[in-house]
């Protein structure tokens, strides 16, 4: 899209004019997309104060190297390459071990829904809820969530992309006569819901100092494919037969004429670029320069819609930590470690260093001529002449000032970002107690606050969901019948191994065409209610939708950030029994479900097995238990 004119001393322009040379409108859009790829570009590039005078494409750089523990090239100099140049993996080790915490367990985000009277509507939020949860399991939305992860550690912002695709591959069918025939099929590996992780790099935005993604003018994304990748997108574009390996285009912007230009990295990948401007609801791609959107400029719109049908840029962000309340990026946690690794590095050199020279210390002689390094040789005798003498230089180094030194870098590290003991790990004994509570209470805090910045980038990614939920998912299908007649179709979603009252059972959801337009009345409801338990069983849940009233609900996403932090199995079952003990004596509780909440701690999705199915007989109801009665801690009554 940015190329360079080559002139020569003629002022003539050398560059090959390019075969594509679209009409005036698009020339001005072109131009008008060069301009802000340009603010995105310089953005990318640009330094910061925020980064220490770093852009962020510097500020990714050092921070990937830390992560990596990546090591300099040895000095050249052999008065010094004996010295030790390498790296403690603590950062690596600080992030692998902060990001383990917090994907354990997926997070799905809740669901909170209003119908058209302005009333909470619990039956479409869980139906929602439901709906997420398939395009979770359904998808690469787990992995994206965890490279997120990852990616906020790691560099200054993470991006999760939302795409809902209907991709078409073509198979080869054997007929009856025996001739292969090629048939075009959904392919369903590419089709549906996807979750992408987007590298920080790939994308360009209008303002560094706006927070908010949605209210960034423009957005753009640029990366690189291979071309076979492109032509199956892209190919059926009039414009794709002007896309050619290792060129790109780009315009002069005094006679508006384009022009071809070499580029190296174009040989096998394709530059593609696709700029988004939400206030202009405008979506277009560029490949290598060349524009591939409609004919006419105006009818580009964004792709992704709410249920309201406005456009919306359908990323969300996240990062580690915020740098100030307007900055648009965030500080990584291995950025957040930089002087503290820095530091442990140059302590753990010189004792390195130190020790090496303790023992292997450099040798004088006095005397003694020129010594060889055979001299040392097992078993090898070298005689000297008399009132010669050997000395070891520089030895008996006191080198507890630095040990000390080191224990407090570590003990910094764990304070701000995850101790030792959460990461596992048996701690020195000689910390003292409150020592360890303080490192344990100042990491988990660390923990706490990152939690939060993944539950509010978990919960802008599920409004996302919301949308496509509503913009594709409860959408008819017009399917072709006998006689040449069409029908609308719907369709059904099965989510199995869902967790119910201890037991699994399947969930199935169904929108229903009949539905649409009907009212029914409170009989009528009824009845259908109890034909959908009847037809239910044991192990089958079923919810019949009207496909209509579930798009005009409203839909909020909330988070409940204590799930992020996740708990040991003992602690689950140590607060189940502790609860089992609380509740049980007390008349006041269901004693069954207070026994049903405890055996579904201690054999999770398998609690109905151990539960008596008999009604419970009213002098059980207490336990026969008289107020004073005092209950062993820690045991559990027969259930």
């Amino acid at each position: 899209m940015i190329g360079t004119l080559l002139v020569n001393s003629k002022g003539e322009i050398e560059n090959q004019v390019s075969d594509w040379q679209p009409s005036k409108a698009v020339s001005d859009f072109t131009f008008r997309v060069k301009q802000d790829y340009q603010i995105g570009y310089d953005i990318l590039h640009r330094g910061f104060d925020e980064f220490n005078g770093k852009s962020l494409i510097e500020r990714m750089g050092l921070d990937q190297k830390a992560f990596n523990s990546y090591v300099e090239a040895p000095s050249d100099n052999p008065d010094e390459d004996w010295r030790w140049n390498g790296v403690r993996p603590t950062t690596r080790n600080k992030v692998v071990a902060m990001a383990a915490h917090l994907v354990s367990s997926t997070l799905i985000p809740g669901i909170f829904a209003q119908n058209d009277l302005d009333e909470e509507d619990k039956s479409a939020a869980n139906v929602m809820r439901y709906l997420i949860e398939y395009n979770i399991r359904n998808s690469n939305y787990e992995l994206s969530y965890r490279k997120a992860v990852l990616d906020a550690l790691v560099n200054p912002i993470a991006y999760l992309h939302a795409d809902y695709a209907e991709v078409l591959q073509t198979i080869k069918e054997r007929m009856a006569n025996g001739d292969i025939t090629p048939r075009e099929v959904v392919d369903e590996i590419l089709s549906g819901f996807q979750a992408y992780c987007v590298p920080a790099d790939e994308i360009m935005i209008a303002n560094a100092y706006q927070p908010d993604l949605q209210k960034q003018r423009f957005l753009i994304r640029r990366k690189f494919p291979d071309y076979e990748d492109l032509k199956g997108r892209y190919g059926k574009h009039k414009n794709w037969k002007f896309v050619k390996p290792g060129i790109k285009v780009f315009s002069n912007d005094l006679s508006g004429t384009f022009y071809e230009q070499h580029d190296d990295a174009l040989a096998t990948l394709g530059e593609e670029c696709i700029y988004y401007n939400r206030k202009e609801d405008t979506e277009v791609p560029y490949i290598n320069g060349i524009y591939f959107g409609d004919d006419n400029v105006k009818n580009n719109p964004i792709k992704h819609r709410d249920n309201k049908n406005r456009p919306k840029y359908a990323y969300a962000k996240t990062g580690f930590g915020m740098i100030s309340d307007n900055f648009f990026y965030y500080k990584s946690l291995v950025a957040h470690m930089a002087d503290d690794q820095e530091l442990e590095d140059r302590i753990t050199r010189l004792l390195v260093d130190a020790s090496v020279l303790e023992t292997e210390p450099p040798l004088a002689g006095f005397g003694t001529g020129n010594i060889g390094s055979g001299v040392f040789y097992p078993g090898q005798l070298t005689p000297f002449k008399e009132g010669s003498s050997v000395t070891a230089l520089g030895t008996g180094r006191n080198m507890v000032n630095l040990y000390n030194l080191l224990g407090k870098i570590e003990q910094s590290i764990d304070e701000s970002t995850i101790s030792k003991t959460s990461e596992g790990q048996i701690y020195d004994e000689k910390r003292t107690k409150w020592e360890l509570q303080r490192a344990e209470t100042n990491s988990a805090i660390q923990r706490g606050i990152f939690g939060r910045m993944i539950g509010d980038l978990v919960k802008d990614f599920g409004d996302l969901m919301i949308d496509i939920n509503i913009m594709h998912m409860t959408v008819g299908q017009v399917k072709e019948v006998l006689g040449g007649k069409s029908e609308l179709e719907f369709r059904t979603f099965l989510l199995p191994d869902q967790i119910e009252d201890g037991k699994k059972i399947t969930r199935k959801i169904k929108f229903k065409k009949e539905m649409i337009g009907v009212k029914t009345t409170k009989e009528q409801k009824k009845a259908e209610s109890f034909r959908t338990m009847a037809e239910e069983g044991d192990d089958k849940r079923i919810y019949e939708v009207n496909p209509q009233a579930f798009r005009r609900v409203k839909f909020q996403m909330f988070v409940d950030y204590e799930t992020l932090i996740p708990r040991g199995r003992d602690y689950e079952e140590s607060v189940a029994i502790r609860n089992y003990n609380l509740m049980r004596p007390d008349p006041l509780f269901n004693p069954k479900e207070v026994a049903q909440d405890l055996a579904e701690a201690l054999k999770k999705g398998d609690s109905d097995r151990f539960m008596n199915q008999e009604p419970i007989p009213p002098e059980m109801m207490g336990l026969n238990q008289r107020p004073n009665q005092k209950q062993t801690a820690g045991v559990v009554p027969a259930v």
